[in-house]
């Protein structure tokens, strides 16, 4: 009997002894871990990310009580394991327990219970049962142990209990941390189509509150800003005047041009829209005529424009004569050459229509003014002897009607006017971007 209360007793003694050893080898371990942070703010998530990979602990916490996003100030980059943990719970007002490999936070509240559902774990010293004497009275010493041995067996259902509720309540925790890791992706994809997380909150608020104050500086504008509303504003300016520049492009067009008098020849612009020297070589094959003016041109819309330019130009045209006269009963012969010099002035009103980047068309209408002069060996003379309608028989340029005619057969010069079209396709070279 002496021999199996011993072993039962040395039995009790190592049971205790372990589970004492291993709260002390938890708190040993938790003293003796040191983890490297870094220095500044930094967000309680982020902290506690890095103590996992560095110490293997796994935090569990309900994300919906404990808000992730509280920011923590570090003034070192090493600490030990408890100092950081006692940082947390001084910052967050949270408080912490450690279960195996867990350790659970819980706001205070939360960690009161969870004290409390831990407080009854027994402290049942072995000293106390190795004390009793051995040797002497053997009814004692047996009381003794069934004492003892009736506390173990309270201290361990006990214990198992403890132990049930603490795993009950790392199942309910992270039951509850995978039901806040649902609704934190629920949040991250509602975030994505243009939802407001809960999370950010505060970030949205700050914003609001810097929008809010950039209003209130742009109500009551400084010196400084109005400066810089002014440098702001000149771009846009400049995007205005984009147009005039575009005008203000240099080009030059090459092609024919067709009318009604003078029918076609080469023609030629060179300038910029605004301004441009124009010049052509017209012929109907009997005359030619070389014409230079200058003109505008105005853009109506896309494609289209308008052009005004004035020209003026010369030709002559000579006609031999040969007429007789009766002198003292004689014949005489009389051969002159009758000079007719045109001076024509042309008008044009037209418009032009980009058939593509390089290609152009121009069509309108001229008023011409043309000015006649009839002369013999560098003398003025009337052609009146030729008959009433001479000015139809020597020209230098021969309208096909008139609006105007001012010729009588005693002058020697005489102006038509009359209205005509011209036709022209020109090829074009800038020679200049378009903004």
């Amino acid at each position: 009997m002496d021999a199996w209360s011993e072993r039962l007793l040395i039995l009790v003694v190592a049971l205790f002894s372990n589970f004492a050893g291993s709260g002390q080898d938890k708190n040993q371990k938790i003293a003796s871990q040191t983890v490297i942070l870094s220095k500044g703010v930094v967000r309680l998530d982020s902290v506690l990310k890095k103590i996992s990979r560095q110490t293997g602990f796994i935090f569990s916490y309900n994300a919906r009580k404990v808000n992730p996003n509280i920011t923590l100030t570090l003034t070192q980059s090493s600490y030990a394991l408890e100092e950081i943990l006692m940082r947390v719970t001084e910052k967050t007002g949270l408080s912490y327990s450690i279960v195996e490999n867990h350790i659970i936070l819980k706001p205070a509240k939360s960690q009161n219970s969870l004290e409390q559902n831990n407080s009854p774990r027994p402290s049942i010293s072995p000293q106390k049962t190795t004390s009793s004497p051995v040797a002497k009275d053997v009814s004692s010493k047996t009381d003794s142990l069934k004492f003892s041995e009736s506390k173990s067996k309270k201290s361990d259902s006990q214990l198992s209990e403890s132990n049930s509720q603490v795993e009950k309540e790392l199942a309910v925790q992270k039951n509850e941390d995978s039901i806040a890791e649902k609704e934190k992706t629920l949040k991250t994809e509602s975030l994505q189509n243009g939802a407001i997380n809960d999370f950010s909150k505060s970030s949205t608020e700050q914003q609001i509150s810097n929008d809010k104050l950039k209003k209130n500086e742009d109500a009551v504008p400084t010196n400084s800003t109005n400066n810089s509303k002014i440098k702001k504003e000149q771009p846009s300016k400049n995007k205005d005047a984009a147009p005039s520049k575009k005008n203000s492009s240099f080009f030059v067009m090459t092609g024919l041009s067709f009318d009604e008098t003078l029918y076609l020849g080469p023609s030629v612009e060179i300038g910029i829209p605004v301004l441009f020297a124009t010049a052509s070589y017209k012929t109907d094959f009997n005359v030619g005529m070389l014409s230079y003016g200058i003109g505008t041109s105005l853009k109506m819309q896309n494609d289209w424009r308008i052009n005004l330019f004035a020209t003026t130009g010369s030709t002559s045209k000579s006609y031999d004569s040969l007429s007789f006269s009766l002198v003292d009963s004689m014949i005489i012969s009389n051969h002159r050459i009758i000079k007719a010099s045109g001076d024509l002035l042309r008008f044009g009103l037209t418009i032009e229509k980009k058939i593509n980047t390089r290609i152009v068309l121009q069509a309108g209408l001229l008023y011409n003014s043309l000015t006649t002069k009839y002369t013999t060996n560098g003398a003025p003379i009337s052609i009146g002897s030729f008959g009433p309608n001479a000015d139809k028989t020597i020209y230098a340029i021969a309208p096909a009607y008139s609006l105007s005619n001012s010729y009588k057969p005693t002058s020697d010069s005489n102006v038509k006017t009359w209205l005509g079209v011209q036709f022209s396709i020109f090829y074009v070279f800038n020679f200049s971007k378009r903004k």
